[in-house]
């Protein structure tokens, strides 16, 4: 579970988040939503511990997320929105070296790295040989999916990955986190696409003006008159 309470951030004066609370369970997928600018990456963020917030505790497997034991952190999967690759390896030696920090053994690194190169990649598996910096925007971040989902993460934070996918791999992403999904794990999710989002989505939270506006199930968003699931956020976020 991931349990996040009261938790505010800001910076350089101007507050982005403000008391946000929400329990993120097993079995859930939570889909982040809200305006550009409206603090989802930085939730995210937080939740990883790559910023630390003014107030409030996050907690992942019942302990503080800043005290997460090698043995814990094995178990996440992070896509990070800027990707974060080392450019100048080729795909092949930036998912080694992933599998590497995960302490995972070589031949399963090579196992995972071949059925997920497979399954996203298609006839471009054999990209793996080039220098990322050769890459497209869309290679880039199937490479980035792959690394992700390389340890077989309980929970995986996927921020904006259907960005700079085209439509035919983000339905491979949409049929690969369906099967991903199990009663044991949880896929957190930040994106603009609702398109997609409400094909995979168990449970949303909303961010606007700072705080949470919604947090359940999706199948709880008030929608009015059988409107859809966009104007629905878009009325919400006015």
């Amino acid at each position: 579970m991931i349990k996040i309470n009261s938790v505010c951030k800001s910076f350089n004066g101007k507050s982005i988040l403000e008391d946000i609370s929400l329990n993120i369970n097993p079995g859930e997928v939570y889909c982040l939503l809200g305006k550009n600018g409206a603090g989802k990456t930085t939730l995210l963020n937080l939740i990883i511990d790559l910023i630390k917030p003014e107030k409030g505790l996050i907690e992942i497997f019942n302990k503080p997320n800043d005290k997460l034991d090698i043995d814990n952190k094995k178990r996440i999967g992070v896509l990070r929105e800027d990707l974060a690759l080392i450019e100048e390896l080729t795909g092949d030696d930036y998912i080694n070296l992933m599998g590497y920090f995960y302490q995972l053994k070589p031949d399963i690194i090579l196992n995972r790295k071949e059925e997920l190169a497979a399954f996203f990649l298609d006839e471009d598996e054999q990209i793996l040989v080039k220098r990322i910096e050769t890459y497209s925007k869309g290679t880039k971040k199937k490479v980035a999916i792959i690394s992700a989902l390389l340890n077989e993460p309980d929970i995986l934070i996927l921020d904006e990955p259907f960005s700079g996918l085209d439509p035919v791999s983000s339905k491979k992403l949409i049929s690969y986190l369906k099967n991903y999904r199990t009663s044991k794990r949880i896929i957190l999710i930040s994106s603009h696409n609702i398109h997609n989002i409400k094909q995979i989505a168990t449970h949303a939270g909303i961010i606007n003006h700072k705080k949470l506006i919604f947090n359940s199930s999706i199948n709880e968003l008030p929608s009015l008159n059988g409107e859809q699931l966009e104007d629905t956020l878009c009325r919400m976020l006015e």
